[in-house]
């Protein structure tokens, strides 16, 4: 028997790679997308080269985010990764303390019973104006009661071969007995365990034997709804900073913007039906504002081979 050590049981979230690596696969699925869907001879080339080589300089110990060589020659380029501070900040802190308590406090537990589990958030809406959605993640006040009843569900959880799964949903007491018997799932009376049915649109559970048990979310990946207002800001922040940096970064070369969410929970992707309204922001912001790049692109799920959306928007 194994118990929850606080060095060895940390959580991480999908694509948590140091920012320059982050930077070089975005770049590389870029090219891949590009040369795969239009032909285009693009290929990144290494930054510290690039400088060594004076294509680029550093300024203040910094330089342009990369580098791509292209059938014309190589060009500069500033990402800006889709990250609403909702989504990355509070709500990501949030799921990170919860299921560190919940992994502390039902270690033994989820031991004994050989589990791995993984909270699936419901989506709610956004207060602000667009009525887009964000994980309904519970808040640090609520982290006892949520933990009594997950540790109640686990307790009474069917016992599960290695690998085998089982999903717990929520419903009403009138229907729970008749969706038993339809589905495979496990449904539980809502009012019986309130603050699950409240912010888990399900929880899945899966036999891990004798490994060491986890806690996971659906925090790791997925989508957001679009924020215009952060776009529009983050751009025209972009766009004054190329003026002031990152043309003389650049060296004289092209400068390119490249807005790309990678998928994971660091800088997730949108949704399809937001794509046109992502472009138009971005067009828009531009052009009522002076910047210095040639080109601009929106590039979606570039974390993911051959998963990648692009779509020029200058």
């Amino acid at each position: 028997m194994t118990s929850f050590d606080p060095q060895r049981d940390v959580f991480s979230y999908g694509g948590d790679t140091g920012t320059r690596r982050r930077e070089e696969i975005v770049l590389s699925e870029f090219c891949k997308a590009m040369r795969r869907r239009f032909g285009a001879s693009y290929k990144l080339i290494p930054i510290e080269k690039a400088v060594a080589k004076k294509v680029v300089v550093e300024i203040g110990g910094a330089t342009v985010d990369g580098v791509l060589s292209t059938a014309v020659g190589p060009v500069a380029i500033e990402l800006l990764g889709y990250s609403p501070c909702r989504d990355r900040g509070d709500v990501m802190e949030r799921d990170f303390k919860l299921r560190r308590a919940v992994k502390a406090d039902l270690y033994k537990l989820l031991e004994r019973k050989g589990y791995c589990i993984s909270l699936r958030y419901r989506e709610i809406h956004r207060a602000e104006p667009g009525k887009t959605k964000v994980k309904a993640v519970p808040t640090t006040r609520d982290h006892s009661r949520f933990i009594g009843e997950l540790s109640s569900i686990i307790a009474v959880g069917p016992e599960l071969e290695f690998c085998e799964t089982c999903r717990i949903r929520f419903g009403k007491a009138q229907s729970v007995g008749q969706l038993n018997r339809w589905t495979r799932d496990i449904h539980l009376v809502d009012s019986e365990y309130p603050l699950c049915a409240k912010y888990l649109d399900h929880m899945e559970l899966q036999g891990v034997g004798e490994l060491i048990p986890d806690v996971g979310s659906n925090l790791r990946g997925g989508v957001v709804g679009l924020d215009g207002h952060w776009v529009r800001e983050h751009v025209a922040t972009k766009a004054r900073k190329s003026m002031l940096k990152s043309c003389t970064r650049a060296n004289g070369l092209p400068l390119w913007l490249i807005v790309h969410s990678d998928g994971h929970a660091i800088h997730q992707s949108i949704p399809e039906v937001h794509r046109p309204r992502a472009v138009q922001v971005c067009q828009t912001t531009l052009a009522g504002t002076v910047h210095g790049f040639s080109r601009c692109y929106w590039a979606d799920r570039t974390a993911f081979l051959d998963a990648a959306w692009i779509s020029r928007v200058v």
